[in-house]
């Protein structure tokens, strides 16, 4: 069997294809990193808080979660007791 010989613009359009994924990649792993500092600022900012602010805060953001996101927000070690029931309640 004979390979195929790659022409100019076959290893042109290869190249062109593996910089677009090195860069979704970067996009990706920058992303990640960028969820990560904001989860530890917020968890740094959540312990400064009373804990009336913690419940008001852990209220906005189960408000703003997905149903699924909201279970796993309340299982957080800093969500006050009783911000399910007081999700359950506003809406």
């Amino acid at each position: 069997m004979s390979e195929k010989k790659q022409t100019g613009g076959d290893r042109a359009l290869e190249r062109f294809k593996q910089s677009i994924e090195k860069e979704q990649k970067q996009a990706v792993v920058t992303d990640l990193a960028r969820q990560k500092a904001l989860g530890h600022a917020a968890n740094a900012w959540i312990e400064t808080l009373s804990e009336e602010g913690r419940l008001r805060a852990f209220l906005q953001f189960e408000e703003a979660a997905s149903a699924a996101n909201a279970k796993k927000i309340a299982t957080h070690p800093l969500c006050p007791t009783g911000v399910d029931a007081s999700h359950e309640r506003a809406v």
